[in-house]
């Protein structure tokens, strides 16, 4: 039972982590509250971070079904990927600007923007989550992290298709040329 509050706690923080970046919810909160506008962002990214963190609270409270022992070469491994997730990920906020990301500064551009990690994949972010997600999985093979695993990966397709919506609106047909060339999460491999 525990694992069925854990799927839909990641069910909640899925919904309400689209539904409060929708375009929609923003352009409402702009008009019925003008002065938290220019706030949004940074509550968004506080309500996000929570919420992750009270999942992750929830997942040191309930008890595997299964653990089962990595060997030091998937532990290696687990490490050398989550590593490597976490510095896509601190170059993609380099890229973006961690504080126009957080909500600090307005850098919003007019252009669509294809340079650095955009280069190779559309969403470095959700290419470093992934990394992430299977470096900790390989460390912590548990029934809980199993289920966090299936929530995310299953989350992922929905928040991207979201997520180039609100790209093609504001991008129009350079975004969808863009699509055309550039891979979603994983980056074409030259041999």
């Amino acid at each position: 039972m525990d694992h069925i509050y854990l799927a839909f706690a990641w069910g909640t923080y899925f919904f309400l982590h689209s539904y409060l970046a929708s375009s929609q919810v923003k352009d409402s909160v702009k008009k019925t509250w003008p002065q938290l506008a220019v706030l949004y962002r940074l509550l968004y990214v506080v309500v996000s971070t929570t919420g992750l963190a009270g999942i992750g609270w929830l997942l040191t409270g309930i008890p595997s079904r299964f653990d089962l022992e990595p060997s030091p070469a998937l532990q290696v491994t687990g490490i050398v990927v989550l590593l490597t997730g976490v510095v896509i990920i601190l170059l993609s906020f380099r890229q973006y600007s961690f504080t126009g990301f957080i909500g600090l500064r307005n850098d919003a551009h007019d252009t669509l923007q294809t340079n650095g990690l955009l280069k190779y994949v559309r969403h470095p972010i959700y290419a470093g989550t992934v990394l992430i997600v299977l470096g900790f999985s390989a460390l912590s093979p548990t029934s809980t992290v199993l289920v966090s695993v299936l929530c995310i990966f299953t989350y992922l397709p929905v928040g991207i298709y979201l997520e180039e919506k609100k790209l093609i609106a504001l991008y129009g047909q350079t975004y969808r040329d863009y699509r055309k060339c550039v891979p979603a999460v994983f980056p074409k491999l030259k041999f």
